[in-house]
């Protein structure tokens, strides 16, 4: 159940406050796949989108499990939800028991594109979207989430896979973002983007996101002959951490992993690569299996183990610019081929 809003503690001037003045109480929607009308409660829950335009900041929006695919166009996007409040949506629920605590394993809560727009479009808002399966999504950005915003959102404990960012140079195909936000406790799966990010694709001008405790794995960026870059994520510009991170079976042209662009300031930190794959096909050029920096990376704590670059240059790793400045300090390298230089 939603923890109960307690009220605020006296101030040291309680006088000119009104004597039973309290903190204003969040108010919960509730949602369900088959839900209709605008009164989103228990008794007559309503769809998602509805929820979020009836929401006001602060507001939490339970959905219950089941396949929520309302696939809206709204000008120029198309997409399941759009979200321009910040409020907290959570999967999960089950309609027999609106008050136990959600669980996103046993009552899966699926938010699904069709294959027909994006999944999540965030706009003027920094949302915590939380205990969702994300799939299915199909954009020129952010398939399965495209954040627009710098402000910092939380995406918490989702499942994101099956997402595509298709077309010319599209990028991010699980999640697009440019905010600082905290990407943490998700499964980014099997995910495709055209040029460059396939599970994950950053950038920034302002705050830090930090990427930390994921499994990304199986996702894929770039083409055959092309120049894409990070598999599992792709940093372009502004400063993250990735911190705490499991890749394995990532493909890229260049750093299957991870890929810190030229504008990229990353602290890589604690987390395992194995198993990515870089598949530029430059003898001469290094790809770096697990990781490729273009600009500047930390890279502190780490373990790179059996990537692969069997074209190129770098099976673990490949510093890719003259000017680029790179730190490595306490990290397993160790199985990794390449053509040259593994």
């Amino acid at each position: 159940a939603a923890a109960a809003v307690q009220p605020p503690l006296a101030t040291e001037n309680p006088a000119t406050e009104a004597p039973n003045e309290r903190a204003p109480q969040a108010n919960i929607l509730y949602v369900t796949a088959d839900g209709s009308g605008t009164a989103c409660t228990i008794a007559q829950p309503c769809k998602i989108q509805e929820a979020v335009n009836a929401a006001a900041t602060g507001d939490e929006i339970h959905v219950a499990a089941g396949i929520h695919d309302d696939v809206v166009g709204n000008g120029t996007f198309t997409q399941t939800v759009q979200i321009n409040k910040n409020v907290t949506l959570r999967g999960g629920y089950t309609t027999t028991n609106w008050l136990a605590d959600p669980d996103p394993v046993a009552n899966e809560t699926i938010l699904d594109g069709l294959n027909q727009g994006r999944v999540i479009r965030i706009f003027a808002a920094a949302p915590t979207i939380e205990g969702f399966t994300i799939r299915n999504g199909v954009a020129t950005f952010g398939a399965g989430i495209y954040k627009q915003t710098l402000q910092g959102s939380v995406i918490r404990n989702n499942r994101i896979y099956a997402n595509s960012a298709i077309g010319g140079a599209e990028s991010g195909g699980g999640i697009y973002t440019q905010g600082a936000d905290t990407i943490v406790d998700n499964e980014i799966f099997d995910n495709f983007a055209n040029a460059s990010g396939g599970g994950i694709y950053v950038t920034t001008n302002g705050g830090t996101p930090i990427i930390q405790n994921n499994r990304i794995y199986d996702n894929t960026s770039g083409t055959a002959g092309g120049s894409g870059r990070g598999g599992g994520i792709y940093i372009f510009t502004g400063q993250a951490t990735v911190e705490g991170n499991v890749f394995y079976g990532n493909v890229s042209n260049f750093g299957g992993g991870l890929s810190v662009g030229v504008g990229g300031n990353v602290l890589i930190q604690n987390n395992i690569f194995y198993n990515n794959q870089a598949t530029y096909h430059i003898a001469s050029a290094g790809a770096g299996g697990a990781i490729q920096v273009s600009e500047q990376a930390t890279i502190v704590h780490n373990t790179l183990v059996d990537n692969q670059a069997p074209t190129a240059m770098g099976g673990g790793l490949a510093v890719t610019s003259a000017s680029a400045v790179v730190g490595i300090t306490n990290t397993i390298v160790v199985s990794n081929t390449a053509l040259s230089n593994s």
